[in-house]
């Protein structure tokens, strides 16, 4: 009983969403961008940090080593969802219901969603960084949330879901970032030694 209830919930506020698409262009522009291009966005945002700073500087490699456990989180976030979505298979909305799809996307499985997964994931590991850093990217990963009901891709639920689990994989990968840091530090060692001897690499740095 209270499946179906949450089911028929989670429909509604879908429907909600999804009805908004097609009403205004610009908004359809927004949630069309930010639902197709924010993995490319948070890869920026780590490879902005992971070049942030003077090279070889104490700061330098304490963004290297942020860069490197939020990838770790991220990548767990995203495994926990992969086996989650194989045990249980919840068909995409637009396979099962009449949308407004503004976007293509595959019938795979619509549980978790992995954009919430890699967004929270990130805005997480960008709170333990800096809380300001981390109010902006909750805002962006909330924003992502809502874009991709609006174009048709994924039921409020499997946002809900996505963020849960990648704000939880993040936190446990930073309460335990004790057993990273030597491999995090091994890492850009071997790095900054490529860096030194290609002056290509030395001059990408602000």
């Amino acid at each position: 009983m209270f499946l179906t209830q949450l089911g028929a919930w989670d429909y509604h506020a879908f429907t909600l969403i999804n009805n908004m698409a097609g009403q205004y262009a610009i908004l359809d522009w927004l949630m069309k961008g930010l639902s197709r291009y924010s993995p490319e966005i948070l890869v920026a945002f780590l490879v902005y940090l992971w070049f942030k700073g003077r090279a070889g500087t104490a700061d330098q490699r304490d963004h290297r080593t942020f860069v490197i456990l939020a990838i770790a989180g991220t990548v767990f976030a995203l495994a926990i969802g992969q086996v989650i979505g194989t045990l249980w298979f919840r068909p995409r909305p637009f396979t099962v219901h009449l949308v407004n799809m503004l976007l293509p996307h595959g019938a795979d499985a619509s549980f978790p969603s992995h954009h919430a997964l890699a967004a929270f994931a990130i805005t997480t590991a960008a709170w333990f960084y800096d809380k300001r850093t981390g109010i902006v990217f909750g805002i962006f990963a909330i924003l992502v949330g809502i874009s991709r009901p609006f174009v048709g891709a994924h039921y409020p639920l499997d946002i809900t879901g996505g963020a849960f689990i990648g704000i939880a994989a993040m936190t446990v990968v930073y309460k335990g970032r004790v057993i990273l840091m030597k491999p995090a530090a091994f890492i850009v060692r071997i790095y900054e030694k490529i860096e030194f001897t290609i002056p290509g690499l030395r001059a990408l740095h602000w």
